[in-house]
């Protein structure tokens, strides 16, 4: 999706600001929830949101993007990282899932 469209923000706003959403857990109220706006926003200056928006949306920030070698240590590190995430998930269908160095590598 393209963030800076008029119509995804439009959609986004009521979220923002504080609505009731059905999910299959129940209604969850967004009044009481941090948005953080990342990923497809990152191109998209404050000026190209919607008034509205820039007003919930008040503090910019810019990151550096990873290195090889940060994306690696994202992905093996932790004691429960993304990977072993997927391999936990996967083997609940009866799939065995393993990653050769070169995946790692790849994939990072």
């Amino acid at each position: 999706l393209d963030s800076s469209s008029e119509g995804v923000q439009r959609d986004l706003l009521p979220i923002i600001e504080g609505t009731t959403v059905s999910t299959s857990h129940g209604d969850v109220n967004t009044s009481k929830i941090l948005f953080i706006a990342s990923g497809a926003f990152y191109a998209t200056k404050p000026s190209d949101l919607l008034p509205e928006l820039q007003g919930r949306l008040p503090i910019r920030v810019t990151l550096d993007g990873l290195d090889d070698k940060e994306m690696r240590s994202i992905l093996v590190d932790p004691e429960y990282n993304l990977l072993i995430q997927q391999q936990e998930l996967l083997k609940c269908d009866g799939i065995n899932l393993t990653f050769t160095k070169e995946a790692i590598d790849s994939i990072a």
